[in-house]
């Protein structure tokens, strides 16, 4: 019976379901987009490991009373403290160093202005992603004394060879020709920027020839890793310690430095997410009210309607639960369908973004199972007045009105 009401209004029925349909859109695409990038956040803070540390100059969470200037002034890392650590840090496993710059880099085939070149010791695929594809790794001995080698990403590869091999040949980058000895397998796109797809890898004794390694411009880091016996904060702590002794600050003296952990990225986006996920709530909640509302309307209407044919109903003997359920039943459903069509909507837009930016924005089911919650809990709240109303009509009197 609520089927046959529903299919005997048909403009009515679609322009009550527009506002349900709406709400649900909005607040299911707000989350979808939103665990979609916590996802990718996560996997990509994940690949560094949660146990991992980087000494930088700059804090990754900074103090809002803290004086810029301070920051500023800071040293940066430079390649000798990263020794120093190395050979003197006993809770240390892995240690590496790495910065970067831009440089003109050319070949037959290519010339470009502003190559990313990066510069990294030995251990540095430990800590990234760094499988290769094709060719070697660094020696010890091409590290240690700076030669003129490199490896690339796999998009660089493309990008200056072509499908030719490009082990073996030699790439001008600046003044200086480096050798090709090894080719990455093909990362794809990380949120976090950390893809080597497009990057040329190089001794990081050899960057040395382009840029100061402890300049701001290099942006230089050492990141390490603590044995398994130590726990995170005894690693700071020792690196603190060492870090204060090479740089021979005084006792009252506050660091000149700072030690990030990966997991204080999870922080740090975590407000955001947060104050996405209120707004989606927010817009989606607008929608959703008046969506109620103009399904509470047209209920109310509904049962003005067929008073007739529920004073027939109760004179037959149906009880007032069966009125009751009755609109109920098709308050919900109105509901529920408005809640699929912007659920379809919401597929729709994730499958035209993952077209036009090749990022992967999956509808999840637990966001599907909460759509399809709000639509019922909207539904139940904006019909549960006039399906009241319905069910305690005197049955002499409804008869006596005029459908």
């Amino acid at each position: 019976m609520a089927w046959q009401s529903l299919r005997s209004n048909k403009l009515r029925t679609i322009l009550t379901i527009s506002g349900i349909t709406i709400g649900i859109f909005s607040i299911i695409a707000v989350f979808t987009v939103i665990d979609s990038i916590k996802n990718q956040i996560n996997t990509s803070i994940e690949s560094l490991g949660s146990n991992t540390l980087f000494v930088q100059k700059w804090p990754w969470a900074f103090d809002a009373d803290y004086p810029w200037w301070k920051y500023i002034s800071r040293p940066n890392p430079s390649y000798r403290e990263y020794i120093y650590l190395k050979n003197n840090g006993e809770t240390i496993e892995d240690i590496a160093y790495a910065a970067s710059t831009q440089e003109k880099a050319s070949t037959p085939l290519l010339t470009k202005s502003d190559q990313y070149i990066s510069g990294i010791t030995l251990s540095y695929p430990n800590f990234f992603p760094f499988k290769i594809k094709e060719g070697r790794m660094f020696t010890a001995n091409e590290a240690e004394q700076g030669y003129p080698v490199c490896i690339i990403g796999y998009q660089t590869a493309l990008n200056y060879f072509g499908n030719t091999d490009a082990i073996g040949q030699t790439i001008k980058v600046g003044s200086q020709k480096l050798t090709v000895i090894g080719v990455l397998e093909k990362e794809g796109e990380n949120i976090l920027g950390g893809s080597g797809d497009e990057l040329i890898f190089l001794p990081v004794l050899f960057l040395r020839n382009y840029i100061k390694l402890d300049s701001d411009a290099a942006n230089p880091n050492i990141i390490l890793k603590p044995k398994a016996e130590y726990s995170q904060e005894d690693a700071k702590n020792e690196i603190r310690i060492l870090l204060r002794q090479y740089r021979k600050l005084p006792p009252k003296k506050e660091d000149d430095f700072s030690i990030n952990t990966s997991t204080m990225l999870s922080i740090g986006v975590q407000g955001l997410f947060t104050s996405l996920s209120i707004g989606g709530w927010i817009i989606g909640g607008f929608a959703l009210l008046v969506g109620g509302f103009g399904i509470a309307n047209i209920m109310f209407v509904s049962v003005k309607e067929r008073t007739q044919q529920i004073g027939i109903q109760k004179a037959l003997g149906a009880k007032r639960r069966f009125i009751l359920l009755q609109f109920m039943i098709e308050s919900v459903f109105l509901s529920i369908i408005g809640g699929i069509i912007g659920l379809i909507l919401v597929l729709i837009l994730s499958l035209v973004l993952q077209l036009l930016v090749k990022f992967s924005f999956p509808l999840t089911f637990s966001n599907i199972i909460m759509g399809i919650m709000i639509a019922m809990v909207v539904g139940f709240l904006a019909g549960i007045i006039p399906a009241l109303q319905a069910s305690k009509l005197d049955p002499v009197d409804a008869m006596r009105k005029n459908a």
